[in-house]
């Protein structure tokens, strides 16, 4: 689903995203998330033009992925690392989420209250394009300056 870029580099994305202080009402605002919390979400992320990616990790899935409130509303991609394991999603609660949800298992069920609305550009938040004129074949010569020494 997310290519060749690791979860490691998601959860540096998610820190790196923190560290500048981007936020869901800034600008630009923060689109990756990543969750090691056991907790239930309760916040409202992402919109249509920016939509979001919130990662539950293994480590926040470790016996069961956390719900996200019935009252918070996700726009983008919302993924549940459950480690392969059905059990972890059993009864999951998905809040309103527009965009997709996907899981490394099966979902056996989901609870009642749970709404799931497609959006074409869910994968805006972490479907980054090369800049124009790059070819990623080949090596590319970028303007700049450097120099050796201190």
């Amino acid at each position: 689903m997310f290519g060749a870029t690791t979860p490691a580099q998601i959860q540096a994305i998610s820190q790196a995203q923190t560290l500048k202080g981007l936020s869901g009402s800034t600008s630009p605002a923060r689109s990756v998330y990543w969750i090691d919390s056991p907790n239930e979400w309760n916040q409202s992320l992402g919109s249509s033009s920016t939509p979001v990616l919130l990662m539950f990790s293994a480590t926040a899935c470790a016996s069961q992925c956390p719900r996200i409130s019935p009252s918070s509303k996700i726009v983008g991609t919302v993924f549940l690392d459950t480690q392969c394991q059905d059990s972890r999603a059993t009864n999951w609660h998905s809040g309103t989420v527009t965009g997709q949800v996907a899981l490394a298992s099966g979902l056996p069920n989901l609870q009642a209250g749970s709404q799931l609305q497609w959006l074409a550009n869910h994968r805006q938040a972490f479907d980054w394009p090369w800049p124009s004129g790059i070819d990623a074949l080949r090596v590319q010569r970028v303007r700049g300056s450097w120099r050796i020494g201190s």
